[in-house]
């Protein structure tokens, strides 16, 4: 008897956490569809982040091209962005300060119609010359030219 209530007892706590994990996958699935739906109809844009190298930069037009890589179909691909006075800028003040090689971390929103405008632009910084590998790999000059161990 006591075998039967611990069985039944088993059978039913399994049941009940599947279901409830079910339960749980459909409602998050709908919350998904809902806030999909919500964000399109309210005119929300979703923001978008890339990381790449500038191109071109048109002040007088206040566009910017930057080349990045598509991290879903893994080719390099390039993108025009507008900037405008909601903009934010991290390391340079505006787009005037903005030039070709530039590495940038840049958020932005896309429309319908397929224009994309720049919400945040981050130059990425070089270290200090003190710091660059390049010179902690490079031997400190004797002093007098002579060798040690002579």
């Amino acid at each position: 008897m006591k075998i039967c209530k611990v069985l039944f007892t088993a059978v039913a706590a399994a049941f009940f956490f599947a279901g409830g994990a079910c339960l749980a996958e459909e409602l998050s699935r709908d919350s998904k569809a809902v806030e999909s739906q919500v964000i399109a109809d309210s005119g929300i844009k979703e923001v978008q982040w890339l990381w790449g190298e500038v191109v071109l930069v048109d002040v007088a037009k206040k566009q910017v091209i930057v080349r990045y890589l598509d991290y879903e179909t893994d080719n390099e691909k390039e993108i025009s962005l507008s900037v405008d006075g909601k903009t934010a800028y991290e390391n340079i003040k505006d787009i005037s300060e903005l030039k070709a090689q530039d590495i940038v971390s840049v958020d932005y929103v896309s429309d319908a119609g397929g224009n994309n405008a720049a919400v945040n632009i981050s130059v990425e910084k070089l270290e200090d010359a003190q710091n660059s590998p390049e010179e902690e790999l490079q031997e400190p000059p004797s002093a007098s030219g002579a060798q040690s161990g002579d």
